[in-house]
């Protein structure tokens, strides 16, 4: 049983998050009893434009997940002497069984509709660097790692659009890290072929995000792309691709 809000608690550019709790008689996707989850589905105007969420979605997602476990693997990354590691939410997919609507009548979730549903993260939220360039210009970890990720690619792809939870002591722990950390979700993947859905903006998108990018100390000896050009408007918020 999963017991949830029909009430978003946040929205981004692209969903509606709903908090959830698994209940006391069982698991839920594999999450135990008594789990905090949150589950995301596509925001109405998107609903409407004919935008789903699908298992691209979700294989996105979780292939940021494998590139950001090798990062921190690889370089082991610290702050003031402490281990700062780079964490990156998974997510599953799930298909409604049937509509639930709110006390207005408005349908918050359609049967058949997919959703997707991961364990939820504590503490302040921050956005760190978006999908068109855009930069906080306060976390040189993230941008270093959207910066690796094409790299480690080979130009393929490029995990941004960062945003989660920056750990620090006396702050919310994440397992055994009671210290610093950043915990991730909803990234966007720009692929040469714009194959992740619609915050993939494709070559085009991946070549005007290095054009703003700033390299700090840990892009030190990083490839770059040869010409990397701005064509698009830098936002703090997703960039669709039908904007391009």
């Amino acid at each position: 049983m999963l017991n949830f809000s029909m009430v978003p608690f946040a929205s981004g550019a692209c969903r509606d998050a709903f908090k959830a709790t698994v209940g006391t008689d069982g698991t839920y996707l594999g999450y135990g009893e008594g789990s905090e989850l949150v589950i995301k589905a596509m925001k109405p105007a998107l609903w409407n434009r004919g935008v789903r969420l699908t298992k691209i979605d979700v294989d996105m997602q979780n292939e940021a997940v494998t590139l950001a476990n090798s990062f921190t693997e690889k370089f082991k990354p610290t702050k003031g002497g402490k281990p700062c590691k780079l964490y990156m939410r998974g997510c599953k997919l799930d298909p409604c069984v049937r509509d639930f609507v709110n006390k207005k009548g408005t349908a918050i979730f359609r049967k058949g509709e997919n959703t997707a549903v991961e364990q939820i993260i504590n503490g302040d939220w921050e956005k760190f660097n978006s999908n068109s360039g855009w930069s906080s210009g306060t976390a040189t970890l993230p941008d270093a790692f959207s910066h690796w990720t094409w790299v480690q690619t080979n130009g393929d792809m490029l995990v941004c659009d960062l945003q989660g939870h920056r750990g620090h002591p006396g702050g919310p722990k994440y397992g055994d890290d009671d210290g610093y950390y950043y915990l991730l979700t909803d990234p966007a993947v720009l692929s040469k072929d714009g194959r992740f859905g619609i915050t993939d903006l494709g070559e085009r998108g991946i070549s005007n995000w290095f054009a703003r990018h700033k390299c700090n100390g840990m892009c030190e000896g990083m490839k770059r792309p040869d010409r990397a050009r701005a064509t698009l408007t830098s936002k703090r918020g997703s960039m669709y691709s039908d904007e391009v």
